[in-house]
Protein backbone atom coordinates (compact mmCIF):
# COMPACT_ATOMS: atom_id res chain seq x y z
CA UNK A 1 0.00 0.00 0.00
CA UNK A 2 2.93 2.32 0.55
CA UNK A 3 3.67 2.31 -3.21
CA UNK A 4 0.20 3.56 -4.17
CA UNK A 5 0.07 7.25 -5.07
CA UNK A 6 -3.08 9.29 -5.56
CA UNK A 7 -2.99 12.23 -7.95
CA UNK A 8 -5.82 14.75 -7.73
CA UNK A 9 -6.34 16.91 -10.79
CA UNK A 10 -8.74 19.75 -11.26
CA UNK A 11 -11.10 19.10 -14.18
CA UNK A 12 -11.06 22.82 -14.95
CA UNK A 13 -7.29 22.96 -15.32
CA UNK A 14 -7.29 21.49 -18.83
CA UNK A 15 -9.69 23.05 -21.24
CA UNK A 16 -10.72 21.05 -24.25
CA UNK A 17 -9.86 22.64 -27.55
CA UNK A 18 -12.97 24.05 -29.14
CA UNK A 19 -13.74 22.90 -32.63
CA UNK A 20 -13.71 25.77 -35.07
CA UNK A 21 -17.16 26.42 -36.53
CA UNK A 22 -17.54 25.66 -40.20
CA UNK A 23 -18.95 27.91 -42.89
CA UNK A 24 -22.67 28.49 -42.29
CA UNK A 25 -24.70 28.08 -45.47
CA UNK A 26 -28.07 27.01 -44.07
CA UNK A 27 -31.18 28.90 -43.06
CA UNK A 28 -32.69 28.59 -39.60
CA UNK A 29 -35.15 25.91 -40.66
CA UNK A 30 -32.52 23.69 -42.32
CA UNK A 31 -30.11 24.14 -39.42
CA UNK A 32 -32.85 23.13 -36.98
CA UNK A 33 -33.80 20.05 -39.00
CA UNK A 34 -30.13 19.33 -39.83
CA UNK A 35 -30.81 18.98 -43.54
CA UNK A 36 -28.88 20.36 -46.48
CA UNK A 37 -29.95 23.89 -47.41
CA UNK A 38 -30.06 24.15 -51.21
CA UNK A 39 -30.57 27.67 -52.53
CA UNK A 40 -30.39 27.89 -56.31
CA UNK A 41 -30.02 31.67 -56.41
CA UNK A 42 -29.33 34.23 -53.66
CA UNK A 43 -32.77 35.85 -53.89
CA UNK A 44 -35.05 32.81 -53.58
CA UNK A 45 -36.13 30.42 -50.87
CA UNK A 46 -34.20 27.22 -50.29
CA UNK A 47 -35.79 23.97 -51.51
CA UNK A 48 -36.72 22.74 -48.03
CA UNK A 49 -38.53 25.96 -47.07
CA UNK A 50 -40.18 26.17 -50.49
CA UNK A 51 -41.51 22.61 -50.27
CA UNK A 52 -42.72 23.19 -46.71
CA UNK A 53 -44.22 26.55 -47.74
CA UNK A 54 -42.63 28.36 -44.80
CA UNK A 55 -40.55 31.56 -44.71
CA UNK A 56 -36.81 31.12 -45.31
CA UNK A 57 -35.23 33.20 -42.57
CA UNK A 58 -31.78 33.75 -41.16
CA UNK A 59 -32.66 35.06 -37.70
CA UNK A 60 -29.48 33.76 -36.04
CA UNK A 61 -27.21 35.87 -38.21
CA UNK A 62 -29.49 38.91 -37.83
CA UNK A 63 -29.28 38.74 -34.04
CA UNK A 64 -25.53 38.25 -34.16
CA UNK A 65 -24.97 41.11 -36.58
CA UNK A 66 -27.14 43.41 -34.45
CA UNK A 67 -25.12 42.50 -31.35
CA UNK A 68 -21.83 42.95 -33.21
CA UNK A 69 -22.94 46.34 -34.51
CA UNK A 70 -23.90 47.38 -30.98
CA UNK A 71 -20.49 46.38 -29.61
CA UNK A 72 -18.61 48.21 -32.37
CA UNK A 73 -20.79 51.32 -31.90
CA UNK A 74 -20.37 51.21 -28.11
CA UNK A 75 -24.11 51.42 -27.39
CA UNK A 76 -26.06 49.69 -24.65
CA UNK A 77 -27.84 46.36 -25.18
CA UNK A 78 -31.26 48.06 -24.99
CA UNK A 79 -30.41 50.61 -27.65
CA UNK A 80 -28.84 47.92 -29.83
CA UNK A 81 -31.98 45.81 -29.45
CA UNK A 82 -34.18 48.75 -30.37
CA UNK A 83 -32.08 49.52 -33.45
CA UNK A 84 -32.22 45.88 -34.53
CA UNK A 85 -36.01 45.83 -34.10
CA UNK A 86 -36.41 49.06 -36.05
CA UNK A 87 -34.19 47.76 -38.86
CA UNK A 88 -36.24 44.57 -39.08
CA UNK A 89 -39.45 46.59 -39.06
CA UNK A 90 -38.21 48.80 -41.88
CA UNK A 91 -37.07 45.81 -43.92
CA UNK A 92 -40.45 44.09 -43.46
CA UNK A 93 -42.29 47.26 -44.50
CA UNK A 94 -40.39 47.36 -47.78
CA UNK A 95 -41.16 43.72 -48.52
CA UNK A 96 -37.64 42.26 -48.31
CA UNK A 97 -37.23 38.65 -47.31
CA UNK A 98 -34.35 37.32 -45.21
CA UNK A 99 -32.87 34.78 -47.59
CA UNK A 100 -29.40 35.50 -48.85
CA UNK A 101 -26.03 34.23 -49.92
CA UNK A 102 -23.82 32.05 -47.70
CA UNK A 103 -20.97 33.79 -45.91
CA UNK A 104 -18.32 32.71 -43.40
CA UNK A 105 -19.27 32.37 -39.72
CA UNK A 106 -16.42 31.13 -37.58
CA UNK A 107 -13.94 32.21 -34.98
CA UNK A 108 -10.96 34.14 -36.25
CA UNK A 109 -7.78 32.09 -36.39
CA UNK A 110 -4.57 34.03 -37.10
CA UNK A 111 -2.36 32.87 -39.95
CA UNK A 112 0.94 31.23 -39.06
CA UNK A 113 4.20 32.68 -40.29
CA UNK A 114 6.21 30.04 -42.20
CA UNK A 115 9.48 28.77 -40.82
CA UNK A 116 11.56 30.79 -43.26
CA UNK A 117 10.19 34.12 -42.01
CA UNK A 118 12.46 36.33 -40.02
CA UNK A 119 12.67 36.11 -36.25
CA UNK A 120 11.56 39.72 -36.02
CA UNK A 121 8.36 38.91 -37.86
CA UNK A 122 7.64 35.95 -35.61
CA UNK A 123 8.28 38.02 -32.51
CA UNK A 124 5.84 40.74 -33.53
CA UNK A 125 3.08 38.26 -34.29
CA UNK A 126 2.28 37.61 -30.63
CA UNK A 127 0.30 40.80 -29.91
CA UNK A 128 -1.47 40.41 -33.25
CA UNK A 129 -2.37 36.84 -32.37
CA UNK A 130 -4.01 38.15 -29.19
CA UNK A 131 -5.91 40.78 -31.16
CA UNK A 132 -7.21 38.22 -33.61
CA UNK A 133 -8.33 35.82 -30.86
CA UNK A 134 -11.02 38.12 -29.46
CA UNK A 135 -13.77 35.84 -30.75
CA UNK A 136 -14.83 37.92 -33.71
CA UNK A 137 -16.78 36.25 -36.43
CA UNK A 138 -19.05 37.40 -39.20
CA UNK A 139 -22.72 36.53 -39.61
CA UNK A 140 -24.33 35.01 -42.64
CA UNK A 141 -25.89 37.95 -44.44
CA UNK A 142 -27.89 38.56 -47.58
CA UNK A 143 -26.74 41.19 -50.06
CA UNK A 144 -29.57 43.50 -48.94
CA UNK A 145 -28.31 43.35 -45.32
CA UNK A 146 -24.72 44.24 -46.15
CA UNK A 147 -23.45 47.55 -44.80
CA UNK A 148 -22.42 50.21 -47.28
CA UNK A 149 -18.98 49.72 -48.77
CA UNK A 150 -16.31 51.82 -47.13
CA UNK A 151 -14.65 54.43 -49.30
CA UNK A 152 -11.22 53.31 -50.35
CA UNK A 153 -8.20 55.28 -51.41
CA UNK A 154 -7.65 54.93 -55.14
CA UNK A 155 -4.71 57.29 -55.39
CA UNK A 156 -1.23 56.07 -56.15
CA UNK A 157 1.99 57.45 -54.72
CA UNK A 158 5.28 56.01 -56.07
CA UNK A 159 7.36 54.03 -53.57
CA UNK A 160 4.58 54.18 -50.97
CA UNK A 161 2.07 51.41 -50.54
CA UNK A 162 -1.45 52.80 -50.93
CA UNK A 163 -3.81 52.94 -47.99
CA UNK A 164 -1.28 52.53 -45.18
CA UNK A 165 -2.51 55.64 -43.37
CA UNK A 166 -6.21 54.78 -43.58
CA UNK A 167 -7.15 52.30 -40.88
CA UNK A 168 -10.76 51.72 -39.88
CA UNK A 169 -10.80 49.42 -36.85
CA UNK A 170 -9.25 46.13 -37.91
CA UNK A 171 -10.13 46.59 -41.57
CA UNK A 172 -7.29 47.52 -43.89
CA UNK A 173 -7.61 49.80 -46.84
CA UNK A 174 -5.64 48.08 -49.58
CA UNK A 175 -6.33 50.72 -52.19
CA UNK A 176 -8.44 48.56 -54.45
CA UNK A 177 -9.05 50.05 -57.84
CA UNK A 178 -12.68 48.97 -58.04
CA UNK A 179 -15.64 48.11 -55.87
CA UNK A 180 -18.19 45.31 -55.91
CA UNK A 181 -21.66 46.82 -55.82
CA UNK A 182 -24.01 44.12 -57.11
CA UNK A 183 -27.48 45.23 -58.06
CA UNK A 184 -29.87 44.12 -55.35
CA UNK A 185 -33.02 42.58 -56.86
CA UNK A 186 -36.28 44.39 -56.31
CA UNK A 187 -38.62 43.10 -53.59
CA UNK A 188 -41.19 41.99 -56.14
CA UNK A 189 -38.70 39.95 -58.12
CA UNK A 190 -37.11 38.57 -54.97
CA UNK A 191 -40.44 37.33 -53.64
CA UNK A 192 -41.83 36.02 -56.93
CA UNK A 193 -38.95 33.81 -58.07
CA UNK A 194 -38.94 30.44 -56.35
CA UNK A 195 -37.42 27.11 -57.37
CA UNK A 196 -40.79 25.85 -58.58
CA UNK A 197 -41.43 28.87 -60.80
CA UNK A 198 -39.89 30.00 -64.04
CA UNK A 199 -36.83 32.17 -63.70
CA UNK A 200 -34.17 33.58 -65.97
CA UNK A 201 -31.45 32.48 -63.52
CA UNK A 202 -29.78 29.13 -64.29
CA UNK A 203 -30.33 26.23 -61.92
CA UNK A 204 -26.58 25.67 -61.59
CA UNK A 205 -24.55 28.52 -60.15
CA UNK A 206 -22.16 29.89 -62.80
CA UNK A 207 -18.49 30.44 -62.02
CA UNK A 208 -18.77 34.20 -62.48
CA UNK A 209 -21.36 36.74 -61.43
CA UNK A 210 -23.83 37.36 -64.22
CA UNK A 211 -24.04 41.11 -63.56
CA UNK A 212 -20.30 41.46 -62.89
CA UNK A 213 -18.51 38.95 -65.14
CA UNK A 214 -15.07 39.87 -63.79
CA UNK A 215 -15.92 38.47 -60.33
CA UNK A 216 -16.45 34.92 -59.06
CA UNK A 217 -20.03 34.21 -58.11
CA UNK A 218 -20.78 35.21 -54.52
CA UNK A 219 -22.20 31.79 -53.63
CA UNK A 220 -18.99 30.07 -54.74
CA UNK A 221 -16.71 32.77 -53.35
CA UNK A 222 -17.89 32.03 -49.81
CA UNK A 223 -16.70 28.43 -50.21
CA UNK A 224 -13.44 29.50 -51.85
CA UNK A 225 -12.58 31.84 -48.97
CA UNK A 226 -13.30 29.13 -46.42
CA UNK A 227 -11.25 26.51 -48.30
CA UNK A 228 -8.37 28.92 -48.88
CA UNK A 229 -7.87 29.73 -45.20
CA UNK A 230 -8.53 26.15 -44.09
CA UNK A 231 -5.76 24.77 -46.31
CA UNK A 232 -3.40 27.60 -47.32
CA UNK A 233 -3.42 30.24 -44.57
CA UNK A 234 0.01 29.20 -43.24
CA UNK A 235 1.54 29.57 -46.72
CA UNK A 236 0.29 33.14 -47.15
CA UNK A 237 0.53 34.85 -43.73
CA UNK A 238 -0.10 38.28 -45.26
CA UNK A 239 -3.69 37.23 -45.98
CA UNK A 240 -6.03 37.83 -43.05
CA UNK A 241 -9.22 35.81 -42.77
CA UNK A 242 -10.87 38.63 -40.83
CA UNK A 243 -10.03 41.29 -43.41
CA UNK A 244 -10.93 39.08 -46.37
CA UNK A 245 -14.31 38.16 -44.93
CA UNK A 246 -15.01 41.79 -44.02
CA UNK A 247 -14.21 42.89 -47.57
CA UNK A 248 -16.35 40.08 -48.96
CA UNK A 249 -19.30 41.07 -46.77
CA UNK A 250 -18.93 44.77 -47.58
CA UNK A 251 -18.59 43.96 -51.30
CA UNK A 252 -15.15 45.58 -51.50
CA UNK A 253 -13.02 42.50 -52.23
CA UNK A 254 -11.31 43.33 -55.52
CA UNK A 255 -12.03 41.19 -58.61
CA UNK A 256 -8.37 40.29 -59.18
CA UNK A 257 -7.82 39.14 -55.59
CA UNK A 258 -11.13 37.25 -55.61
CA UNK A 259 -10.14 35.41 -58.79
CA UNK A 260 -6.69 34.56 -57.43
CA UNK A 261 -8.17 33.18 -54.21
CA UNK A 262 -10.68 31.14 -56.21
CA UNK A 263 -7.95 29.79 -58.50
CA UNK A 264 -5.93 28.48 -55.56
CA UNK A 265 -8.87 27.16 -53.54
CA UNK A 266 -10.84 25.49 -56.34
CA UNK A 267 -9.14 22.12 -55.88
CA UNK A 268 -10.23 22.02 -52.24
CA UNK A 269 -13.91 22.73 -52.94
CA UNK A 270 -16.21 19.85 -53.84
CA UNK A 271 -19.49 21.59 -54.57
CA UNK A 272 -21.43 20.50 -57.70
CA UNK A 273 -20.46 23.61 -59.67
CA UNK A 274 -16.77 22.73 -59.33
CA UNK A 275 -16.96 18.95 -59.58
CA UNK A 276 -19.17 19.04 -62.68
CA UNK A 277 -16.65 21.16 -64.58
CA UNK A 278 -13.55 19.73 -62.96
CA UNK A 279 -11.22 21.56 -60.61
CA UNK A 280 -8.61 21.92 -63.37
CA UNK A 281 -11.02 23.74 -65.69
CA UNK A 282 -12.28 25.94 -62.86
CA UNK A 283 -8.71 26.89 -61.94
CA UNK A 284 -7.95 27.71 -65.57
CA UNK A 285 -11.02 29.97 -65.83
CA UNK A 286 -10.17 31.95 -62.70
CA UNK A 287 -6.47 32.19 -63.60
CA UNK A 288 -7.32 33.54 -67.04
CA UNK A 289 -9.63 36.14 -65.50
CA UNK A 290 -7.01 37.22 -62.95
CA UNK A 291 -4.34 37.52 -65.66
CA UNK A 292 -6.65 39.67 -67.77
CA UNK A 293 -7.35 41.98 -64.83
CA UNK A 294 -3.67 42.20 -63.86
CA UNK A 295 -2.77 43.43 -67.33
CA UNK A 296 -4.50 46.74 -66.58
CA UNK A 297 -3.51 47.00 -62.89
CA UNK A 298 0.20 46.21 -62.91
CA UNK A 299 1.18 49.70 -64.16
CA UNK A 300 0.09 51.36 -60.91
CA UNK A 301 0.32 48.58 -58.32
CA UNK A 302 -1.25 48.56 -54.89
CA UNK A 303 -0.75 46.15 -52.03
CA UNK A 304 -3.97 44.42 -53.01
CA UNK A 305 -2.66 43.90 -56.55
CA UNK A 306 0.65 42.58 -55.21
CA UNK A 307 -1.12 40.01 -53.03
CA UNK A 308 -3.24 38.92 -55.99
CA UNK A 309 -0.12 38.53 -58.14
CA UNK A 310 1.57 36.35 -55.50
CA UNK A 311 -1.47 34.10 -55.24
CA UNK A 312 -1.82 33.90 -59.01
CA UNK A 313 1.84 32.93 -59.39
CA UNK A 314 1.44 29.97 -57.01
CA UNK A 315 -1.81 29.01 -58.74
CA UNK A 316 0.11 28.78 -62.02
CA UNK A 317 2.81 26.80 -60.21
CA UNK A 318 0.20 24.27 -59.09
CA UNK A 319 -0.98 24.01 -62.71
CA UNK A 320 2.60 23.25 -63.86
CA UNK A 321 2.73 26.37 -66.02
CA UNK A 322 6.33 27.26 -65.30
CA UNK A 323 6.62 30.15 -67.74
CA UNK A 324 3.58 31.96 -66.33
CA UNK A 325 4.72 31.21 -62.79
CA UNK A 326 8.09 32.84 -63.44
CA UNK A 327 6.44 35.77 -65.22
CA UNK A 328 4.17 36.58 -62.27
CA UNK A 329 7.00 35.98 -59.80
CA UNK A 330 9.06 38.64 -61.58
CA UNK A 331 6.02 40.94 -61.69
CA UNK A 332 5.46 40.58 -57.93
CA UNK A 333 9.10 41.39 -57.26
CA UNK A 334 8.87 44.58 -59.33
CA UNK A 335 5.65 45.58 -57.54
CA UNK A 336 7.25 45.04 -54.13
CA UNK A 337 10.15 47.33 -55.03
CA UNK A 338 7.77 49.96 -56.41
CA UNK A 339 5.71 49.89 -53.20
CA UNK A 340 8.82 50.33 -51.05
CA UNK A 341 8.82 46.92 -49.35
CA UNK A 342 12.42 46.18 -50.24
CA UNK A 343 14.04 49.28 -48.69
CA UNK A 344 11.65 49.53 -45.71
CA UNK A 345 10.35 52.91 -46.89
CA UNK A 346 6.79 51.66 -46.46
CA UNK A 347 7.53 50.68 -42.85
CA UNK A 348 7.90 54.33 -41.88
CA UNK A 349 4.27 54.95 -42.83
CA UNK A 350 2.81 52.14 -40.75
CA UNK A 351 1.05 52.88 -37.49
CA UNK A 352 0.65 49.46 -35.85
CA UNK A 353 2.64 46.28 -35.38
CA UNK A 354 -0.06 44.47 -37.34
CA UNK A 355 0.67 46.53 -40.43
CA UNK A 356 4.43 46.08 -40.11
CA UNK A 357 4.08 42.32 -39.69
CA UNK A 358 1.85 42.10 -42.74
CA UNK A 359 4.38 44.04 -44.84
CA UNK A 360 7.27 41.86 -43.65
CA UNK A 361 5.27 38.72 -44.39
CA UNK A 362 4.50 40.02 -47.87
CA UNK A 363 8.17 40.77 -48.55
CA UNK A 364 9.21 37.33 -47.22
CA UNK A 365 6.71 35.65 -49.55
CA UNK A 366 7.97 37.72 -52.49
CA UNK A 367 11.54 36.59 -51.75
CA UNK A 368 10.44 32.97 -51.49
CA UNK A 369 8.54 33.28 -54.75
CA UNK A 370 11.54 34.88 -56.47
CA UNK A 371 13.91 32.14 -55.23
CA UNK A 372 11.57 29.38 -56.39
CA UNK A 373 11.21 31.01 -59.81
CA UNK A 374 15.01 31.24 -60.12
CA UNK A 375 15.30 27.52 -59.40
CA UNK A 376 12.62 26.76 -61.97
CA UNK A 377 14.35 28.85 -64.63
CA UNK A 378 17.72 27.22 -63.94
CA UNK A 379 16.18 23.80 -64.46
CA UNK A 380 14.64 24.87 -67.77
CA UNK A 381 17.54 26.82 -69.27
CA UNK A 382 20.78 24.80 -69.34
CA UNK A 383 23.91 26.67 -68.19
CA UNK A 384 26.35 27.91 -70.84
CA UNK A 385 29.70 26.10 -71.04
Amino acid sequence: MADIRFVLESPQSVQAQKKRPRLVTSCDNCRLKKVKCIQNTPDVKCEACSNAQIPCRFRDRERYFAERSRIMAGTSPDSGRRSAQSSRASSSSTGWNSSGTPSPDRDITPPIVPSNATARSAATLQPIRDEYSMGRCYPQMSWSEFPQSTSMNNSYTPHVFTGVNSINGSQWDYGSTSHYSPEIPSPSSASSQYPGQSSSEPTVTPLFDLRHPDRPHANLMAYFIQAFFDNLSSSFPFMSYEVTVEQFLTQSLSPVLSSSIAALAARYVHCPEVTSLGATNVQAAYCANAERLLASLSTFPTLDTLHATILLAWAEYKRNRTSMFCFHAQMSNQMAWTLGLADDSAMSLTQTELQQTMLRSTWACVNQLHATAADQMSSIVPPLH
